[in-house]
């Protein structure tokens, strides 16, 4: 690419990429990618903890938005209706790993006294997404769909092809095993 088209492609708006981007225009592609990339890389490596699968999946994610970038409505943030294709894409590359081992039955779950509940809202979020990595991975993905990125459990469970059941044992059990975890670092 030419200097001036990198200074041209740096001046067009998400619109214009998303216009571009339906029209297989492979510089606006490229735009598109260059910018969401690290985003989206981020995301998959919440749920992939190995790099080199998190690099598969934003590969695939990707070819999945150039050839669905037609059904973005524009009725919420793009950002966001990338971030669920790559949410669903590392869960996708997780059922194929056989890493995600989810069942229904539902232990006892602790909670978090009101003193735990105070010390976790002075914990740093690089202490929190560090201590979440040590997670096991079905753990980790049940903590991060429901928790972090708000999905609700219907919505889990169809994204992992599973029994809402099996997502809420595992989001409570998770919780359990999470403040285990941060109690054993003397986190709260």
């Amino acid at each position: 690419m030419k200097e001036d088209d990198t200074r041209l492609a740096s001046k067009v708006t998400e619109e214009q990429l998303i216009d571009g981007c339906r029209n297989n225009d492979w510089v606006a592609q490229k735009e598109l990618y260059s910018i969401y990339a690290p985003k989206m890389l981020s995301v998959c490596l919440k749920y992939l903890k190995n790099r080199e699968l998190a690099e598969d999946a934003l590969q695939e994610g990707f070819m999945l938005v150039f050839n669905k970038i037609e059904s973005y409505g524009k009725l919420g943030s793009f950002e966001g209706w990338l971030r669920r294709i790559f949410v669903n894409v590392s869960c996708d590359n997780l059922r194929r790993e056989k890493i995600l081992q989810l069942n229904d039955q539902l232990d006892e779950a602790s909670t978090f006294t009101d003193k735990e509940l105070n010390a976790l809202e002075k914990i740093e979020s690089e202490e929190l997404v560090n201590s979440l990595t040590e997670l096991p991975d079905h753990y980790r993905v049940a903590l991060s769909l429901h928790a972090i990125e708000g999905f609700t459990f219907e919505e889990m469970a169809e994204m992992l092809k599973i029994k809402t059941s099996a997502c809420k044992a595992t989001y409570y059990r998770a919780r359990q095993c999470f403040g285990d975890l941060l109690r054993s670092k003397s986190l709260i």
